[in-house]
């Protein structure tokens, strides 16, 4: 979720991103992704998703405000879990592989 709450997004395994505008249920066009999502994290200023491909050990950095892809990260193993810290400026990738990645 975005930080309003107006915003729903959705890593979604068939290779897409979900974008939800929650007050009015209306789901934008799919943003493609470069393999299954599977987690999804927005930065605190709500600028930012990275969605996690465990299969391709990629994650994939978009800008919501155009809803386009900034960069791909690749991290390897299997990333799963996102989470930033209160001001956005670290993200950590969890990872099946048994290590995070730290992102600045």
């Amino acid at each position: 979720l975005n930080r309003k709450g107006t915003r729903l997004y959705v890593a979604n395994e068939a290779g897409y991103l979900n974008e939800i505008d929650l007050p009015s249920g209306t789901e934008l066009p799919r943003i493609p992704l470069a393999g299954g999502g599977f987690g999804v994290g927005v930065t605190p200023d709500d600028v930012e998703a990275y969605v996690s491909m465990p299969a391709e050990g990629l994650v994939q950095v978009f800008r919501l405000q155009n809803r386009r892809l900034k960069w791909t990260i690749n991290v390897g193993g299997e990333p799963r879990r996102l989470a930033f810290s209160q001001r956005g400026k670290i993200g950590a990738i969890a990872n099946m592989a048994g290590y995070l990645t730290f992102v600045r």
